[in-house]
């Protein structure tokens, strides 16, 4: 089972563009890794 951590500087990024972060990771993830999608965990962080 595929997992992913990002962290991010906190404040930098809207929600909308780490959505769109995470959601081009997991197509990543599927596209060059054969990961299915169902079993992909993203965890996003934004540290200070």
């Amino acid at each position: 089972m595929p997992l992913v951590r990002i962290d991010i500087v906190k404040g930098v990024r809207s929600p909308e563009q780490v959505k769109k972060l995470a959601d081009v990771v997991q197509r990543v993830l599927l596209d060059h890794f054969n990961a299915p999608l169902a079993i992909v965990t993203k965890y996003v962080e934004a540290v200070a």
